[in-house]
């Protein structure tokens, strides 16, 4: 709903993270242009930030990742998280019990509490949404199922 303020509140702190330096902010751009175009991977642009960044990215990571407007590219980034979160030193990796809390399947996936992240997967589209957007959302399929698309009507007919 609210997203081109949250977009500019996200920026906001990136740039007050960067302390106003606009070489630093530039990079971080030329990051996320990078990962969205497919140059680099989830991974590497992760670790990128993180070092750009420092401790101040995972206070932005969870708004960073449900703002990303292509879902495909959530889906990387939350894999890459999960998975350099499993390879980080005992102690700040998941617990085995998240693990397979995080296999179950549920109707709304939410991620494990020890994962440091305040979002979920919805099933039907895989979009990864912050746990206040979640009835917004939710209410969007309802609405599709209730009135369907005439691309949709048409799949369904043929």
């Amino acid at each position: 709903e609210n997203f081109q303020q949250r977009n500019i509140q996200l920026i906001q702190s990136i740039k007050e993270f960067l302390q106003e330096d606009e070489s630093l902010f530039n990079k971080f751009k030329t990051y996320s242009g990078q990962f969205r175009q497919g140059l680099i991977s989830a991974e590497q642009y992760y670790q990128s930030c993180q070092e750009l960044l420092g401790e101040n990215f995972k206070k932005i990571f969870n708004e960073l990742l449900v703002l990303l407007p292509d879902t495909a590219k959530q889906q990387e980034l939350l894999s890459a998280y999960h998975d350099l979160k499993a390879k980080a030193p005992a102690g700040s990796s998941p617990s085995p019990l998240s693990r397979s809390r995080k296999n179950r399947k549920g109707v709304w996936q939410a991620e494990p509490a020890s994962s440091e992240l305040d979002c979920c997967v919805c099933p039907t589209c895989q979009q990864v949404l912050t746990q206040q957007d979640l009835l917004s959302h939710q209410a969007l399929h309802l609405e599709e199922d209730e009135f369907p698309s005439l691309q949709a009507i048409s799949r369904i007919i043929s």
